[in-house]
This record gives structure tokens, sequence and C-alpha cells, in this order.
């Protein structure tokens, strides 16, 4: 495998090297010895026993034509930078929602948790003897367990979860 990515890497580099050296219509060989060597060169190799492949290489661009280029690639390399930072921004602001979340739903859970700490006010005593949970106490429970299911949907949302 190294093998494979160091041929790669000597063959970009002679044909990066052939095409800035102004070779402008001219022809690269590409020629495979039997051992899987990769060699490029400018003239056809002597040796019949070779695979050879001819590689046009395309004449340089204009400079307008190049600078175009280097300019667009610096806009690219602009825009992947912002495009990363929005993205990183997007990943710290979640996280804060997350947190944020969490920590009303704990908030919440404990006063759901004091809520239904019965006193005595909460009960209701029958005339025919016995007692009963007030229905004051009843709402305040309901109620609280209506805010612990709505921050356990802001939490869900927080993390990205859609039912």
């Amino acid at each position: 495998m190294g093998q494979i990515l160091r041929g790669r890497l000597v063959a970009a580099t002679a044909l990066s090297f052939l095409c800035s050296s102004g070779a402008s219509g001219q022809m690269v060989y590409k020629s495979v010895d039997a051992q899987g060597n990769v060699t490029y060169s400018s003239s056809p190799p002597p040796d019949g026993r070779h695979f050879v492949e001819r590689v046009p290489i395309d004449p340089p661009l204009p400079e307008s034509q190049r600078r175009a280029a280097e300019d667009r690639l610096e806009q690219l390399r602009s825009e992947m930078t912002a495009a990363g930072q929005a993205r990183q921004e997007r990943v710290e602001s979640r996280e804060e929602a997350v947190s944020a979340a969490n920590r009303e739903l704990q908030r919440v859970r404990s006063e759901l948790d004091e809520t239904r700490i019965q006193d005595a006010d909460d009960w209701q005593y029958l005339s025919r003897g016995g007692r009963v949970l007030s229905q004051d106490y009843l709402d305040r429970v309901e109620q609280a367990e209506r805010r612990v299911q709505e921050a356990e949907e802001t939490l869900r949302e927080a993390h990205g979860d859609r039912p």
C-alpha cells in the first residue's frame, strides 16, 4: 500500500514539474516496468518491455486565468473557514441550549417533588369521616407535572430530537 501511495506521489510530483516548466503542447510518457515501478519522462523509454502510455500536457493557463483561479481558491478557502466557524458557533449554541434545558428540567423536577409533599392544608375532610386530597393540591401537582413535560420537550428539541 505504501508503495502505491509513493508511486502516486512521484507521479503527481513529476506531472506537476513538467506542467509548471512550460511544457505546453509536449507529451509525457508514463511507463511501468515488470516490478510495477512507474516512471514519467519526456521521451519514450528505450526498452520495449515496458508498458507505455502517452500523457498529453495542457499548455499553462494565461496569467489572467491563473490569477482568477487563485482568487477563486482564496475565496473558497475563506468561505470554508467562515462555514467552519459558523458550524462551531452552532455546536456551541446547541451545547448551551442543552445545558440550559438540563438545568431547567432539574429545577422543575425538584419543584414537582416539593409540590408532591403534602401538608394538612392539602387534605379535604369528609363529613362522613375520612379525607381526600384537595382539588387545589391535585391542580398544583398537575401543573408541576406539565412543567416537567414541557422541560423534557425543550431538552429533546435542544438535542435536535423531533417526534
